[in-house]
């Protein structure tokens, strides 16, 4: 069985690193638009947000170098989660980051003049992520 997931979008807003038990974490949202021509020919757009969670290292690298409007490719796992709000039971389907590259930009929102990247791809470390496949 696999569970893995492919995105490239772009970033919905500057990442914030949280201490979460000692360990540091990043949740942003990630955009990915599908666009297509309808039967009249007139082109379409449909935007998909997609709930990112990065830990570790690589959270302290997302939080230094990644801005809002980037471009990311990023590899990981679908992951859902239950909680209480409230008394309300409420569910919550993330992508946990395993990988990701910070992609050369083709367009920003704001041009901040030049901005130094780190080394890409980024991946998590090897305590972080078991290959339990047999091959």
């Amino acid at each position: 069985m696999v569970n893995k997931i492919i995105l490239l979008g772009r970033v919905g807003q500057d990442p914030e690193v949280k201490d979460v038990a000692g360990d540091k974490v990043v949740n942003l949202g990630l955009a990915t638009t599908e666009s297509w021509r309808d039967k009249s020919g007139e082109k379409q757009e449909r935007t998909e947000w997609h709930r990112l969670q990065i830990w570790g290292g690589m959270a302290d690298v997302v939080g230094r170098y990644v801005k809002k409007g980037d471009l990311l490719y990023v590899e990981g796992l679908v992951q859902s989660r239950e909680y209480d709000k409230d008394g309300v039971t409420m569910r919550s389907t993330e992508v946990r980051v395993r990988e990701l590259k910070l992609m050369p930009n083709a367009r920003r929102d704001s041009d901040d003049g030049p901005v130094a990247r780190p080394p890409s791809p980024v991946a998590a470390g090897p305590d972080s992520y078991k290959d339990d496949l047999p091959f």
